[in-house]
């Protein structure tokens, strides 16, 4: 999978996926846990490389995206690992 910094939205706490079956992209949910972890590793990698050789991120168009919600959460407790 291939992401641009453009892809990834971590205010609105998104992430879009481009390409996906029958030419659709996809909107989903991240949790903030990943997004926190997303954000670190966005500040290491431009520690490590300010400059990428790539051309610069651009936001392309979004059209036909479809939104995938996170699973709804169950009032009962998770069963125990076997």
């Amino acid at each position: 999978m291939g992401l641009d910094r453009g892809d990834v939205d971590l205010g609105s706490l998104i992430l879009l996926i481009r390409g996906t079956k029958f030419g659709k992209c996809r909107l989903v949910p991240l949790h903030s846990s990943t997004a926190e972890h997303l954000a670190a590793y966005q500040a290491r990698r431009d520690e490590l490389c300010p400059h990428p050789s790539t051309s610069p991120p651009t936001r392309r168009g979004a059209t036909n995206c479809v939104r995938i919600h996170p699973p709804r959460r169950s009032s009962s407790p998770a069963p125990a690992p076997a």
